[in-house]
């Protein structure tokens, strides 16, 4: 899921693993110094909340030794999305799950405890709270499971996500060159080993040919077809299908 969030350029911050506040709160762009005077709407908490939907025995809490009393612990969420389009910046709450059918269920325990009767239901309260916090702020949520993104998009993203911060050690010609001479092989049919070994004469330097070649396709440079296997080793398959386009309805902002 993260590598696909990265993979859009109008994506600007993403939090993973973010608290869903007991208390009273503010959206969270109401305290960016660009847009704090923004009208942004607010959430009650979710102990407010939790309360007002009849599930407060399901909330989490932890003992506070100096209170002497147990205190809400919050609820995590998996990741938001800060994006930015022609209309100004908003967020998008990503659901992730491995499969769809985990939605609002327990979350990875021992069968017998995730089965329980008791567990259902706090996966259940966790899920209206959830939802109900987020409508608050007017943050859509999307659900993102990993069986309903194409598995060759998937691996592709994550691999050239890892590749994608590495400094190449090329001289900055040669990586121009380089440039021009792998859109030139996307349009007729050079491998990409083929024009590293033809372009780059020291063997050593061809791991960071090959990690150029991995930006260019991660910062959308060179568009390739992500929905198939990547072989520096065969010719490049042309873009037949965007992600982005294909998975936009993962990024679209609250419909007005």
């Amino acid at each position: 899921g993260g590598a696909l969030a990265l993979y859009n350029e109008n994506l600007w911050g993403l939090h993973e693993q973010h608290q869903l506040h007991p208390r009273p709160a503010s959206h969270p762009l109401a305290e960016h110094p660009h847009w704090r005077r923004w009208p942004w709407p607010t959430t009650s908490g979710t102990v407010t909340l939790a309360a007002s939907l009849g599930v407060w025995r399901f909330h989490p809490t932890y003992y506070d030794e100096e209170k002497g009393d147990y205190e809400p612990f919050p609820w995590i969420g998996d990741f938001l999305l800060f994006l930015k389009d022609q209309t100004g910046p908003y967020v998008v709450s990503w659901d992730s799950k491995t499969s769809a059918s985990q939605y609002g269920k327990p979350g990875p325990k021992p069968f017998e405890k995730r089965s329980s009767s008791r567990e259902i239901a706090k996966a259940e309260a966790r899920e209206k709270v959830y939802r109900a916090y987020m409508s608050e702020l007017r943050i859509p949520i999307r659900r993102v499971s990993g069986s309903d993104i194409d598995a060759d998009v998937r691996m592709n993203l994550l691999r050239l996500l890892k590749l994608s911060a590495r400094s190449p050690e090329l001289t900055d010609s040669l990586t121009c060159d380089l440039a021009c001479a792998f859109s030139e092989a996307l349009k007729t049919g050079e491998p990409p080993t083929s024009v590293i070994r033809r372009m780059v004469h020291d063997p050593r330097q061809w791991p960071h040919a090959k990690t150029l070649l991995d930006q260019l396709i991660w910062h959308r440079k060179l568009r390739v077809d992500l929905f198939r296997p990547i072989h520096v080793n065969r010719p490049l398959e042309p873009e037949q299908r965007d992600v982005l386009d294909v998975y936009a309805n993962l990024y679209t902002r609250e419909s007005s």
